[in-house]
């Protein structure tokens, strides 16, 4: 299968851009002026407007391959989609077993501020013996052949400096780191998701260029067989021909094989096959923020909330193992029934109160305990590392989304300024005062600027995508539940 354009993890569009260079490669090779067959086809196919008899009179409305950028899918089935990739995600469903994990310790710490009880029934049934008359025997005699005896203890830890108060606060840290990860593994697979979906979108953008082109080559090919024939055109022109359209065939072969490859990854993602007449995403309906304000929104998205969390918990680790060099102090009941069935009469138990003072020695706790904090200590400057990263990471994202923009911009009345050229071009060249360079030149350069037009415009449509995910709002832009807090954000 072929790559992914990865358009969400690279805004600058690395694999598309290859893809791209492959198609204009195909166009460089040979264009000629006809009416493309393809402009019967069906309207969602992408293809290159035929010439015009008045080219200065050409107006973008309608414009095939501007209309992308003016077309999107319907918001509640994009939607649905994400949200499908997200619900049956098994990275999702791992984050929300660590969250269930998180609690279940939290639990085990809460347990330290209750008394240890247990309960305790022991009882034995001799089923053979036999003793001689040797004095050394007389305890072994006087055991009873049964006996059942029922015991209890009741400890309960009145003094260990905090640590059980610090384990429960380490827990407490985690579950909101947990929840908070939830959140990060859930907007990576929605990102995925919209990474997919453009995959999908430009890839058969790309095919149907190739194909319509591969048509009107084929097309010209038989025209100029003709003139040559008529002695208008050279030889040569034919063999030029014949390898523009060998060289546009192998193009197309590989865009449907990635194109295929997209697909399958579209349906082991969103759990079905992408639909026909994929659209764009819809823009995203976010307030637009300024670079500051993105910086700020990364610093306090889930990922960098998550690692602070895993830090406090860490350091909360470091105050209980701290607590535990010192003495621990506790209180218990003790106490045991005997001879529970014992047929003679009379109470056999005793109750006792225990006070315990305890202190180890020689065992490496302080050892651990600067273990520990320097484990804190990591962890701080990691998420120190990771606030850091994600700030420089929205920037990046946001100056993306801006220099796009003005690309886009630029490239449509590029792409309008080129096939305006191409179609004078045409005209002169169909009245016998213009050369067949001059016309295969203006073909070029229009595919070439239409199929910078569609890589642009999907590096915008992905990289705004990408600056919500970078600043923690992608969830909450497409309508999917939350499950950790962020600073009141929920």
């Amino acid at each position: 299968m072929g790559a992914p354009l990865q358009v969400y993890s690279e805004p600058s569009g690395t694999l598309i851009m290859s893809g791209i260079r492959l198609l204009l490669l195909a166009a460089s090779c040979f264009a000629f002026p006809s009416v493309s067959s393809a402009q019967e086809k069906d309207a969602s196919i992408v293809t290159l407007p035929k010439e015009t008899g008045d080219p200065m009179a050409l107006s973008a409305e309608g414009d095939p391959v501007l209309s992308l950028g003016l077309s999107a899918e319907n918001y509640t089935a994009f939607r649905d989609v994400v949200a499908s990739a997200v619900a049956r995600n098994p990275s999702v469903e791992e984050a929300l077993a660590g969250r269930e994990v998180a609690r279940a310790q939290k639990d085990e710490a809460r347990a330290g501020l209750y008394p240890d009880v247990i309960i305790a029934l022991a009882g034995r049934e001799t089923i053979d013996r036999e003793f001689s008359n040797d004095p050394d025997n007389v305890l072994e005699r006087s055991r009873s052949l049964s006996r059942y005896d029922a015991s209890f203890n009741v400890d309960q830890t009145i003094l260990d400096f905090g640590a059980t108060s610090a384990r429960i606060e380490a827990g407490t840290h985690r579950i909101r780191s947990a929840a908070l990860e939830v959140d990060a593994q859930a907007e990576r697979v929605a990102l995925a998701a919209v990474a997919s979906w453009y995959d999908v979108f430009a890839y058969r953008a790309l095919v149907d260029l190739s194909e319509t082109f591969l048509v009107d080559q084929r097309r010209a090919l038989a025209e100029i067989e003709e003139r040559i024939a008529g002695g208008v055109n050279a030889p040569g022109d034919l063999a030029r021909a014949e390898s523009s359209i060998a060289l546009t065939a192998a193009s197309l072969a590989r865009y449907r094989r990635q194109l295929a490859g997209a697909e399958a990854r579209f349906t082991e993602l969103i759990g079905r096959p992408p639909p026909p007449g994929t659209l764009r995403a819809p823009d995203p309906d976010v307030p637009a923020v300024s670079v500051d304000m993105a910086e700020y929104l990364a610093r306090v998205s889930p990922p960098v909330e998550a690692a602070r969390e895993e830090a406090n918990a860490v350091y909360d680790e470091s105050r209980a193992a701290k607590a535990e060099r010192y003495p621990t102090a506790s209180v218990g009941v003790r106490g045991g029934y005997y001879g529970l069935f014992d047929e003679a009469p009379g109470d056999s138990y005793d109750i006792r109160a225990e006070v315990t003072v305890q202190q180890e020695f020689f065992t490496g706790r302080f050892a651990r305990s600067d273990a520990q904090k320097a484990r804190a200590d990591a962890a701080f400057a990691r998420a120190e590392a990771v606030e850091e990263e994600a700030a420089r990471e929205a920037a990046i994202a946001w100056a993306d989304v801006r220099a796009l923009d003005a690309e886009l911009t630029a490239l449509a009345e590029n792409y309008m300024a080129a096939r305006r050229t191409r179609d004078v071009l045409a005209e002169r060249f169909r009245y016998a005062r213009g050369t067949l360079f001059d016309v295969l030149q203006a073909e070029d350069t229009y595919f070439s600027v239409a199929g910078r037009y569609i890589q642009t415009l999907t590096e915008r449509d992905a990289a705004r995508y990408v600056l919500l995910a970078r600043t923690g709002r992608l969830l909450d832009a497409l309508g999917i539940e939350r499950a950790g807090p962020l600073n009141g954000r929920n």
